[in-house]
């Protein structure tokens, strides 16, 4: 019996990496039963039938500690947020989406602004918007190097997941860090601005130093589960510093009188896109929690 790390999963078949041996595995026939599928990031025990071609079946899954639905990950110590400073424009909606999904399961995020080889104004602005809240932001170009030696060592002995939208330069950042070229670069169309030929399922891959990377594909939308209205401020921390002055317990922070967040807004002390990404990821839930009940 071994034990190892699933590192993607095609077609049925689930690859795990057992002490940097690699073994094609299918699940044994329970989990189809039990609901309980292998995801990458999962440690599992792992039957040899065929050493020499590396097959086996997986006869158990260890305990998550944690677990993303999109994209289905599982046991993420730390999530990297890539924002492109230019081209594509830098969704940041997706971006707060994404630190919320990380906060809510225990997964650290880290902000990577990326591609300011362009040098524009526009990494400055996006590190303004996100100076307050506390998370990492770390400033990339894989043109240059600039940032990623740092963020090699960040990664050491943790399983770090990569998220972001398509073309934002995510597989050009793992490259870098992996120092190989297997990844396939996406290339933007001049009209689109999408991605074309990127990553297109999750896999891990180990590093050097002990930790591994996970690769996901771009995606352009992300929807958030599991997060009711009273609760999504805390998912800015820069509105907890003000939210325990506003007059009413509970405060959405929205059309509440003396609020102290929108005073905070209106003084500079909270960022005003940040928090009108807020008010658009409220609006959704109110919207969701109603649609539900209709």
């Amino acid at each position: 019996m071994l034990e190892g790390i699933v590192t993607k999963g095609i077609g049925g078949f689930y690859y795990v990496n057992c002490n940097e041996i690699l073994y094609e595995c299918k699940p044994k026939g329970t989990f189809r039963l039990e609901k309980n599928s292998p995801y990458p990031g999962d440690y599992v025990s792992v039957e040899v039938s065929d050493s020499e071609f590396q097959k086996g079946t997986i006869v158990g899954i260890k305990k998550r500690k944690n677990f993303l639905k999109r994209p289905a990950v599982a046991n993420i110590d730390q999530l990297f947020i890539v924002i492109s400073s230019n081209n594509p424009a830098p969704d940041l909606l997706l971006a707060d989406k994404l630190i919320i999904a990380a906060i809510n399961s225990g997964i650290r995020p880290v902000i990577l602004i990326n591609k300011i080889d362009l040098r524009t104004s526009d990494e400055k602005k996006i590190e303004e918007q996100y100076i307050n809240t506390g998370f990492d932001i770390h400033i990339t170009s894989t043109i240059s190097g600039e940032g990623i030696n740092e963020i090699f060592s960040l990664m050491q002995g943790k399983l770090n997941a990569f998220a972001g939208q398509s073309g934002v330069g995510k597989s050009s950042i793992l490259n870098a860090l992996m120092q190989s070229n297997s990844m396939i670069i996406g290339e933007l169309g001049d009209r689109s601005q999408r991605g074309k030929h990127t990553t297109r399922h999750t896999e891990i891959f180990p590093l050097k130093n002990g930790g591994f990377l996970l690769d996901t594909p771009g995606f352009s939308s992300y929807e958030i589960h599991d997060v009711n209205e009273a609760e999504l401020s805390n998912y800015f921390p820069e509105m907890n510093q003000f939210s325990h002055k506003c007059r009413f317990n509970g405060c959405l922070h929205y059309l509440e009188p003396k609020c102290a967040v929108k005073e905070g807004v209106e003084l500079g002390e909270i960022n005003s896109e940040r928090y009108k990404r807020y008010l658009t990821i409220l609006a959704t839930i109110r919207d969701n929690i109603s649609n539900k009940w209709r």
